[in-house]
């Protein structure tokens, strides 16, 4: 989960000072995450492929709501004249250099620089 990776998602909420992470205990308690974790969907699981299967991703439940925050994004948020990303913090196959690059791609066809 985020920057910080432990053996198990429980350990954030450790009472061990070494483990725990401070801000993830102070901001939502684990019992809330879990129940968030299983509650939370975005999509329905059965009409997706499974794992092995063809035309499987990992994103497509997902798929939906990044679809509907890539156009919410682009309808309200008009860019400056120069933006910079710095492409080696978005790797090809992560999902922040994907969301990016869909994000910016229509940009180059307004006249705005995207420098990467």
């Amino acid at each position: 989960m985020g920057i910080k990776k432990l053996p198990s998602l429980k350990d954030y909420w450790s009472l061990q000072e070494e483990v725990r992470d401070a801000f993830i205990s102070k901001v939502i308690t684990r019992d809330r995450f879990y129940w968030l974790l299983s509650n939370l969907h975005f999509a329905d699981h059965t009409l997706h492929p499974r794992k092995g299967e063809p035309n499987y991703n990992k994103l497509n439940k997902l798929g939906l709501l990044l679809s509907t925050l890539s156009r919410t994004f682009k309808d309200y948020y008009s860019p400056e004249e120069f933006q910079a990303v710095d492409e080696s913090d978005l790797p090809e196959k992560d999902l922040g250099g994907r969301v990016v690059r869909d994000l910016t791609s229509d940009l180059k066809d307004k006249n705005y620089r995207v420098f990467f």
